[in-house]
């Protein structure tokens, strides 16, 4: 199993890794929808590995971290035209 566990070692960092250089270099509501697909590695890997099936209260949650992510990125756009119109 060691290998295995090497394997998640190496590409569990190295996407740690990118998304932080991603944070880094571009605006957050760009890089953050990249961030959220994290939820949906979860379930399906969780549900492949484990057969666990997420709750109400999973689907609850990840909806309102999407939703806030949506939201931000609507209103991040809406404010680059309003600036841009200013201009």
């Amino acid at each position: 199993d060691l290998p295995y566990f090497a394997a998640v070692a190496l590409f569990s960092t190295l996407g740690l890794a990118l998304i932080t250089q991603g944070f880094r270099i571009a605006p957050a509501s760009v890089v953050a929808p990249f961030d959220y697909t994290g939820l949906i590695w979860a379930t399906l890997l969780g549900w492949i590995f484990w057969r666990e099936a997420p709750d109400a209260y999973a689907y609850l949650g990840a909806l309102f971290i999407a939703g806030s992510g949506v939201y931000i990125a609507l209103r991040e756009a809406r404010g680059s035209h309003k600036r841009r119109a200013r201009a």
